[in-house]
């Protein structure tokens, strides 16, 4: 799933302790949408908001394929979570390419 809180971003793929990344950015709650992909490839989770790369972790191994609930807009413990709106979300049964979430982020869906 994907959290915002005052730390920042986070993408989480399984365990929170170990299956996650967190960008820096503190403060994207400025009364505009804000486009977050986040993809889990070969053990290597990306975190992009609004077309830019933010960061990149190795190293995750945990199975995310299972009978976990799919948590959207929060943590597992729904302690840090998005205070706003959450809208068009999509997941996918791959890793996107960069130039797909390019497409995403510039031709929204209507």
């Amino acid at each position: 799933g994907i959290a915002y809180t005052a730390e920042g971003i986070y993408f989480i793929a399984g365990d929170w302790d170990t299956e996650r990344i967190s960008s820096s950015i503190v403060d994207p709650d400025n009364d505009e949408w804000h486009h977050i992909v986040g993809i889990r490839f070969s053990g290597t989770m990306y975190l992009y908001m609004d077309n830019i790369f933010l960061t990149s972790q190795g190293s995750h191994t945990y199975d995310i394929i299972g009978s976990s609930e799919l948590i959207i807009g929060a943590d597992d413990s729904l302690i840090r979570y998005i205070e706003g709106n959450v809208d068009e979300v999509r997941i996918y049964n791959r890793a996107l390419t960069e130039d797909e979430i390019n497409i995403l982020y510039n031709y929204p869906l209507i």
